[in-house]
């Protein structure tokens, strides 16, 4: 099932969080109505510290959130527009 998720451009956004004890993998896309770049970030459940660096968002990428961690996405570009993001765990 396809989980669709609204990102305001220019805000951090939760995508998906993973409370359980195992990772999970997500295929996900993003579709840049905002224009710009996409960064992904990985913060940990509870603390809401960053876990290593954000990276960048290009086309379909397959995406690991670990245990205890969540996923966020922010769109750089019009602030009058949002980005959708799209994923299916696997």
């Amino acid at each position: 099932m396809t989980i669709q998720q609204d990102i305001p451009c220019g805000e951090f956004t939760e995508i998906c969080r993973n409370p359980s004890n195992a990772p999970i993998t997500l295929q996900l896309t993003i579709d840049h109505k905002c224009g710009g770049d996409t960064v992904l970030g990985l913060y940990e459940i509870g603390t809401n510290k960053p876990e290593g660096n954000p990276t960048f968002h290009s086309g379909l990428n397959v995406v690991q959130v670990p245990a205890n961690q969540y996923l966020v996405a922010s769109c750089n570009g019009h602030d009058s527009d949002h980005c959708v993001a799209s994923y299916d765990v696997t």
